[in-house]
């Protein structure tokens, strides 16, 4: 499901192209690679076992490279909603039993808010987590796994259903379940190299995704 920065079958092509700026497949690998090193020494340091990630990002290409540095580090990525109160997202973190919260341009409010609903999580400026990221060259930085076929059964995200008929509840997604939606819709929408995607679904929302 994921390359190695530089190892794209098209590296310099666009892949996003968001309010602020323009990233290519392999400016997007290497920030999610990143990313990962910085997820994956926290998680660590919590245990070494599996961590659950949330993650608080307005749309943008960097929360693309947030939710695949998370699936880079072998960690399970819990999108939150920027729109959700602070019960809803306390509620989430809660069942989810996140141990991580990443968050870039959170109200302080509802940052305070979460400090005291869920003092045990731990809380990571985007920017801050970014500044945690060992530099492989150094030799000191967590070795990354290889996130491959044979992750297919392993959980990859927990996302939330709406709440119609009760509270939300967390619904786990493999990473076989993730990419298989995604072969699915290469293949009934048709889509090429060549086609542009407008995106405008709310990315924590398994369409979004």
């Amino acid at each position: 499901m994921f390359w190695a920065a530089g190892n794209q079958p098209f590296p310099e092509k666009t892949a996003i192209w968001d309010s602020q700026r323009k990233v290519s497949y392999a400016e997007l690998s290497a920030e999610a690679d990143q990313i990962g090193r910085g997820v994956l020494a926290q998680a660590l340091e919590l245990g070494g076992e599996t961590q659950r990630v949330a993650f608080w990002m307005r749309p943008s290409s960097r929360y693309v490279a947030t939710q695949w540095g998370v699936w880079r580090a072998g960690q399970v990525a819990v999108p939150l909603c920027v729109e959700h109160p602070l019960p809803e997202v306390a509620h989430v973190l809660m069942e989810s039993r996140a141990s991580i919260l990443v968050h870039e341009g959170m109200p302080a409010e509802l940052l305070e808010g979460i400090r005291q609903e869920r003092p045990a999580v731990r809380l990571l400026a985007f920017d801050q987590l970014l500044a945690g990221a060992r530099d492989p060259a150094r030799g000191d930085a967590p070795r990354l796994p290889l996130v491959d076929e044979a992750w297919a059964s392993r959980p990859a995200q927990i996302l939330f259903t709406s709440g119609t008929t009760g509270k939300p509840k967390g619904a786990v997604a493999t990473h076989g379940n993730i990419e298989a939606g995604v072969r699915t819709l290469i293949h009934a929408w048709a889509w090429t190299p060549r086609d542009h995607t407008l995106g405008v679904l709310p990315l924590h929302h398994t369409h979004g995704v």
